[in-house]
């Protein structure tokens, strides 16, 4: 049995000794950045028959993850160990920051063909050349040498120091003012907690940084780490936006710092972000340190991909990311066939102005098993589950004959194309094409529904009744009156289906923020 346990700064030359064996460009696989981090992803590691080993935790703790083995020996009985501790753990075996050499490794094992590996674009390194970023030589960076000539213009006074221990509460004061023009959410506070541990370890992680001065006020700074002996990694960079050209500006000083020891400056992942991809583009980096990543095919994660793919043409980085970072096992739909996936749901809850709402997502039935009925089926216990707890659930269809599936289990299309769905990752849930989608909404508890319509709307005097073919509890007569509801299990002929009730009394939202 492997017995990890968490990092300490005193592991550093451990940790060291193992990455000199892969000499990588990868930013993953430097203490730095590990050591760094370890609160956020929970990161423990452990000695095994001469290989390093690393375990983190995603999703909250949800899902655990190992980083490639590091050393020399018998990989396939440690591949073994590390698919017991994850058994242990009730937890398929997952594999991310994969490097092509380990890849290849794998290959030679009989572990190869239990994995399912995929490359996930999300999270390639950039590499720059440290002479490109230093002179901003040439057409292609003529933008950049522009920035830099605007702020020299409007700064003739800028200074530059050297990150040192004496300037280090200097640093600090530029990351409360960032912090203070970020919303509060737990990627922002997680990344300041990180910052704040790195610089309080500066010079025993052996950082090396600068910090940018206007007029003796502090504006922006940076800090890195040694990766191998030709690159150099920039963990961190915060300005204060108030001074344009600011990022830019350290930038172009810190790889003229750089730049007589270090051929090349990897300037880490952009998390799929299409801000900070399109900044990482516009330096136009030399090389891309692709990564791979690596799940059990016999897991729940494989099937879902593979179901996944079969249904929809994403990316296998998309579904890694809903996976690792938004799924949930306790809510989820899951229907099998002898072992198989053949059909799934993922129910979730956002946060409204109105409320807790649900959101349906990713509705998909094995391609010859459809027209059986099974998509009826997954719905309807999808809408019962969030019945328990929730008013309103909507969901999300680009197709228009699907609008009239919906309808027939009560969703409502209004046609509004605005909502906005906000994750603190900025993972799309399938709403950026906003111009092609019909957003559906579906009541699942009218009781509470129209008590909260009510309470918006206290002149409106209604009584209907209600036939609510899958949720039972929906169905009978409601009154409201003076902005109260009561109910009864009075029933009509001619009651209101759901469609019909949304209609009637119209709630919609402008905004979702994910919760879980």
């Amino acid at each position: 049995m492997l017995s990890f346990q968490p990092i300490s700064i005193e592991d550093r030359s451990i940790f060291i000794k193992y990455f000199s064996l892969r000499q990588t460009q990868n930013c993953d696989y430097n203490f730095s950045n590990i050591f760094s981090w370890r609160d956020f992803y929970q990161t423990e590691w452990c000695l095994s028959d001469g290989f390093l080993l690393i375990r983190f935790q995603i999703n909250g703790k949800k899902n655990t993850g190992y980083m490639e083995p590091l050393g020399n020996g018998n990989l396939s009985a440690i591949l073994r160990q590390l698919q017991e501790d994850a058994h242990q753990h009730q937890q398929p075996l997952r594999f991310f920051t994969l490097s092509e050499q380990f890849v290849k490794k794998l290959e030679t094992t009989d572990f190869y063909r239990k994995m399912y590996l995929y490359s996930n674009r999300n999270f390639f390194d950039y590499l720059y050349s440290t002479h490109d970023l230093a002179t901003l030589r040439g057409k292609k960076l003529q933008a950049k040498r522009n920035h830099i000539h605007q702020f020299q213009h409007a700064y003739p006074d800028y200074r530059w120091e050297s990150l040192r221990p004496s300037l280090l509460d200097d640093a600090l004061q530029i990351l409360l003012q960032w912090e203070n023009t970020e919303a509060p959410t737990p990627q922002i506070m997680s990344e300041k907690a990180m910052i704040i541990t790195a610089l309080q370890h500066f010079e025993t992680l052996q950082l090396r940084g600068g910090i940018l001065y206007v007029e003796q006020q502090p504006v922006a700074f940076t800090f890195g780490s040694e990766l191998r002996n030709d690159t150099f990694c920039c963990h961190v960079e915060k300005a204060d936006v108030r001074y344009e050209g600011a990022f830019a500006m350290i930038n172009y000083l810190f790889a003229n710092d750089l730049y007589s020891r270090y051929a090349f400056i990897n300037r880490e992942e952009d998390l799929g972000l299409e801000n900070l991809r399109k900044a990482k583009q516009s330096y136009h980096p030399v090389m891309m340190e692709e990564k791979m990543e690596a799940i059990e095919i016999n897991s729940i994660d494989y099937q879902i991909m593979s179901l996944w793919k079969s249904c929809f043409d994403d990316e296998d980085c998309y579904i890694a990311a809903y996976l690792h970072n938004y799924f949930n096992r306790q809510h989820a739909i899951l229907l099998h066939h002898e072992k198989s996936l053949i059909g799934m749901f993922h129910p979730h809850i956002f946060n409204t102005v109105l409320g807790r709402v649900g959101y349906l997502f990713a509705l998909a039935v094995q391609p010859d098993q459809q027209h059986r009925g099974l998509g009826s089926q997954i719905i309807q216990q999808a809408l019962l589950q969030q019945s328990e707890s929730l008013f309103l659930t909507t969901l999300i269809t680009y197709s228009e004959s699907l609008v009239s599936y919906y309808q027939r289990f009560g969703f409502a299309d209004i046609h509004q194309n605005t909502c906005r769905m906000k994750t603190a990752d900025g993972f799309d849930f399938g709403i950026d094409d906003a111009e092609n989608i019909h957003f559906l909404y579906r009541i699942v508890s009218v009781q509470k529904y129209l008590q909260i319509y009510a309470a918006h709307h206290p002149d409106c005097s209604e009584q209907h009744c209600v036939h609510d073919e899958v949720i039972e509890s929906n169905n009978g007569s409601f009154i409201m009156n003076n902005g109260k509801v009561t109910f009864s299990k009075e029933v009509s002929s001619s009651a209101l289906n759901m469609e019909q009730i949304f209609l009637l009394f119209p709630l919609t939202v402008n905004e979702m923020v994910f919760l879980e």
